[in-house]
């Protein structure tokens, strides 16, 4: 289920933009996201605690070869983190897309994100991030 909650008629133009690439997202991805199945990939904490990241993985059964990754910093100080993935075919080589940045996709060995991590950046407190992780074609 997708909900949206706040003054939105407040937004700035930028902000509705948005909201609407957000929105157009969870549209392309709902029959996805609805059959995965959830891993965390950050450190469990107090519900309490708002100075660290929280990471997980969806994983479609039906879509082997593709995971989402949502990211959230909340307010922790360093602007960048690493977050192991999990099931990936470490032989093969992934498309990363950020839906923030798709025109800027990476290629990265299995190996490397099982082993060492997804590195995200996130430069402002309360931000999130979510990423696309895709066999490549190449």
């Amino acid at each position: 289920m997708f909900g949206l909650s706040g003054d939105l008629t407040g937004l700035s133009a930028e902000a509705i933009a948005r909201v609407r690439q957000h929105i157009d997202f969870y549209k392309q991805w709902r029959e996805f996201i609805r059959g995965a199945s959830a891993y965390l990939l950050s450190p469990i904490c107090s519900i309490d605690d708002r100075a660290s990241w929280i990471a997980f993985q969806l994983q479609n059964p039906s879509e082997p070869k593709t995971a989402l990754v949502f990211v959230y910093r909340l307010l922790d100080g360093l602007s960048h983190n690493s977050f192991r993935l999990r099931d990936l075919d470490i032989t093969q080589i992934y498309t990363v897309t950020n839906i923030d940045t798709p025109n800027s996709p990476q290629l990265v060995y299995g190996l490397e994100l099982h082993s060492f991590g997804l590195k995200v950046d996130q430069p402002h407190p309360n931000s999130a991030a979510i990423f696309i992780i895709q066999f490549s074609d190449d």
